[in-house]
């Protein structure tokens, strides 16, 4: 059980954000994909990307482990709302970086050379996955945003009232995560993705 604790100066600054980037939606989208799970609402996006997944995705989707935590894209791409801005922090991330996020993932055995060119800093391999992630941004967001946008406008209305009542903040997302008197309970370790998605701090 991981426990977050608030204090009431921690509160005020706390904003529910609405997204948390363009890398991190695309991400996110592929394990949508991945999910075993039946998710009668996104239905029809699942059938209408899936088959369309393609060579020129591949870069990114082989970066998606088999199980375990996910790449944190929100780290090497940062969270801007500008794809080519997010694509040129990807190519200019520290090859430091490259590596933390991605030693340790769980990848499938065939996709471990791509996984290591990757996490090595390669030149081509970088550009390879900043293609695949602008393809994949085509596919499996670009067309739904505005719609998905007014969605998670509403959605994060929601838990901001949510938490003002003391209640769940994230009960209309997961049962995982529990908030009541100051404390953010949950119940598996989030990634640092995860913890912004749930809140963040105003300048």
């Amino acid at each position: 059980m991981l426990r977050v604790h608030f204090t009431a100066e921690d509160l005020a600054r706390t904003r529910v954000a609405a997204t948390i980037g363009v890398a991190a939606e695309v991400y996110y989208s592929l394990e949508l994909l991945r999910e075993n799970r039946e998710l009668p609402h996104l239905r029809s996006w699942r059938s209408a990307v899936a088959g369309r997944m393609g060579v020129d995705t591949r870069p990114l989707t082989s970066l998606v482990p088999v199980r375990g935590p996910g790449l944190d894209l929100l780290a090497l791409m940062g969270d801007v709302p500008s794809l080519d801005h997010a694509v040129d922090n990807l190519l200019h991330a520290p090859v430091s970086r490259l590596r933390r996020e991605i030693e340790g993932l769980d990848f499938h055995p065939g996709h471990l050379p791509w996984a290591r060119r990757v996490s090595e800093g390669d030149r081509e391999a970088r550009q390879e996955l900043a293609e695949a992630v602008r393809a994949c941004h085509r596919l499996t967001v670009e067309p739904y945003w505005h719609q998905g946008r007014s969605e998670l406008v509403a959605l994060t209305t929601r838990c901001a009232n949510l938490m003002l009542e003391g209640a769940s903040i994230c009960s209309c997302v997961r049962s995982a995560h529990q908030w009541s008197a100051g404390v953010h309970r949950c119940s598996k370790l989030l990634t640092r993705a995860e913890l912004r998605s749930v809140s963040r701090e105003g300048d």
